[in-house]
């Protein structure tokens, strides 16, 4: 196989300044002399999280300045558009959390969200109360579940005391009123 075409590329190694344009950040990156546009920008829009099609490279020399091509080689300094930051854009959605399901696990996570006092989610289930599959379809009043260390209960927690009451064995009855009690001493029921 022989060189490619254009001829054999220089792999010196060099470092190429990027500047957010606008602003003084800038990031140092080690390159090759033959490194191209187009990896560079789509390691930096992986970085800031944002699609590659949105940023440009601008190369500045003297008074001039050119837009550069993926195809291009990097530049030593370039100014960088699209972005605002090297540090990643954190998400904002209107419900950035969906927790699937009211039963003892979308509860449980319910509650981490109310103990770190993040009321930013919405709990789904395809029942029209709390429980879930298990102790609403699968269980019967018979069914019990074994809490010998109290760790089934919901308040199981550095934060909430173990709930009075709940025997050993609960039945599902029990146990879906401990559901109802908890949801609504931490204000959950809002969020279904």
């Amino acid at each position: 196989m022989g060189p490619p075409v254009g001829g054999t590329r220089s792999q010196t190694a060099r470092s190429c300044t990027l500047q957010v344009y606008g602003t003084d950040e800038e990031l140092t990156i080690p390159v090759a002399i033959s490194t191209r546009v187009g990896p560079i920008k789509e390691m930096v829009a992986q970085k800031c999280g944002v699609h590659a099609d949105y940023i440009t490279f601008v190369l500045k020399t003297g008074v001039y300045a050119r837009q550069l091509k993926d195809t291009d080689e990097v530049g030593s300094k370039v100014i960088v558009k699209g972005i605002e930051s090297f540090t990643r854009r954190k998400q904002q959605y209107k419900h950035p959390h969906a927790i699937i399901g009211a039963g003892h696990n979308g509860l449980r996570q319910a509650l981490i969200f109310a103990e770190n006092k993040d009321t930013n989610y919405v709990l789904f289930d395809r029942h029209d109360r709390i429980g879930g599959t298990s102790w609403l379809d699968h269980a019967n009043k018979w069914s019990k579940v074994q809490t010998e260390l109290g760790t089934y209960h919901l308040s199981y927690s550095d934060q909430c005391e173990c709930p009075k009451g709940i025997q050993p064995w609960p039945s599902r009855d029990e146990l879906l009123e401990h559901f109802e009690k908890v949801v609504d001493d931490w204000g959950l029921r809002s969020h279904f």
